[in-house]
Formats: structure tokens, sequence, C-alpha cells
């Protein structure tokens, strides 16, 4: 098992906390549109050009279905895939601990943070964050930090916290337009070797959901439906299969 697939556990609760990498969070699954700015960034802090960065802390905040936790497991999975160490961290799920769980993590190559902005108003949480960052900072590790918020808008209680969250850059991700998550889509199509044409795609934005990650798992309901039953992804395929 990789580090970024680790047990956490807490040894005052002995709960147990198994964090997985979602399998199609990579890279090359992130349709980037108007965030090709940020994913170079993010790509070449772990690649092994990372000694030219002098700042190695990253906070990404956006709107939901912006794609942050995606981009922090792709983080986590390349990175692995290089050899190194990497933690994943949705504070969302860890809250089932208490915060000792960030402790010792600063020994890891890569940390992310994922949903920082819940720890807000809980002080033993935000006293665990502001001694991984220094931590982190000390062993010259890479953390990167996501929230809905931006740093200044979250109503961290620790003042000397709220300091550390700005020290490194702060990237805002950008919603993307119908027409860039059909090619998202598109994308994560041609991965499973679907031939997902404009038409279908602009179907599934027009009857569903919009978040994208709602519209990837409708993805995955036709892409099985299309292997069992042998056939092409066509609109009245795609309305027979989901009206079942």
């Amino acid at each position: 098992m990789s580090a970024a697939e680790t047990l956490l556990m807490s040894l005052d609760t002995q709960l147990t906390l198994n964090v997985r990498l979602q399998d199609d969070a990579c890279f090359a699954t992130f349709y980037e549109g108007p965030n090709a700015h940020i994913v170079r960034y993010l790509r070449a802090l772990v690649s092994p050009n990372l000694a030219s960065f002098s700042e190695r802390q990253v906070f990404l905040c956006g709107a939901p279905s912006t794609g942050k936790s995606h981009l922090l497991q792709a983080l986590c999975r390349e990175l692995t895939q290089r050899g190194g160490t990497s933690m994943y961290l949705p504070i969302r799920q860890l809250l089932q601990l208490d915060a000792t769980a960030l402790e010792d993590l600063d020994q890891t190559d890569l940390v992310c943070i994922d949903d920082l902005d819940r720890v807000a108003g809980l002080r033993d949480w935000e006293l665990g964050l502001f001694n991984l960052i220094n931590n982190m900072r000390i062993n010259e590790g890479v953390l990167v930090l996501a929230s809905r918020r931006q740093p200044k808008d979250i109503a961290i209680e620790i003042p000397d916290l709220s300091s550390r969250l700005v020290w490194g850059p702060i990237f805002r991700l950008k919603r993307l337009s119908d027409d860039n998550k059909i090619k998202a889509l598109q994308t994560h199509a041609t991965r499973r070797g679907m031939d997902l044409r404009y038409e279908v795609a602009r179907y599934l934005l027009n009857h569903f959901p919009r978040n994208l990650n709602e519209l990837v798992g409708v993805l995955d309901r036709l892409d099985r439906a299309s292997l069992a039953n042998h056939r092409r992804l066509t609109i009245p395929f795609v309305k027979l299969t989901l009206q079942r």
C-alpha cells in the first residue's frame, strides 16, 4: 500500500480511517481549461526540478467542483509514482479522529490538506495545522492546502495560523464553461476507450446536474452499459440506459 493510501489511526480513539485516492484522480484526467497555469505550477512542485522552488507551500481555493480534490490526489499519485512519499488528507473525514492525526506528517515529502476551512474554530485542529505548516517548512517538504474560501475569508481563531496560510502562492481555480465541461467528459471517455461524440456529451450536460463529478459518474454508468451491451454511445442508447 502506498503512503497516499495509508491507514490513519488516532491512538486515543482507536478509530481507523482509510483514506484512498480515487482511481481516476490523475493529471491525465484533469481538463485544465482556464486553470492550465495552476496545473503547470503544481506539476513542477513534484518534478525532479523541485530544488529550484524557494517556496514549497501552495494554497488552492475555488468553488465546489472546480477540481481541488482531484488536483491534490493527482499530486500525491504523481509523486508516489516517482518514488516519493505523499499523503492526501481530507479534513471532512479526519474530523472523525482528533488533531493528533496531523502529528509526524512532516516526515512525508508531500502533504495535501483538503477542506482546510473545516478546521476554523476548532482550536486543537488549528494548532495541529499550525505545527504541521511549521514542521513541513523546517523539513523542506511540499505542502498543498485547499479550501472553498481564500485564506482571508476563513474564520481562523489563531492569528499565527492565518499568517502562515498565505506564506506561499494562492491560486483560485475557475469554473469550467459548458464547452470545457464537454471537453473534460470527452477526455474521461477517451481514457476509457469510449467514443463520446459532442452531441451526446451536450445531451448529458443538458439533462443532468452540471457538476462535473456527477457527470463523470453518469459516464461511468454508461461505460459499463456500453460494454455489457456492445453498443456505441448514441443519444437513444443513453436515454434507454439512464431511464433504467
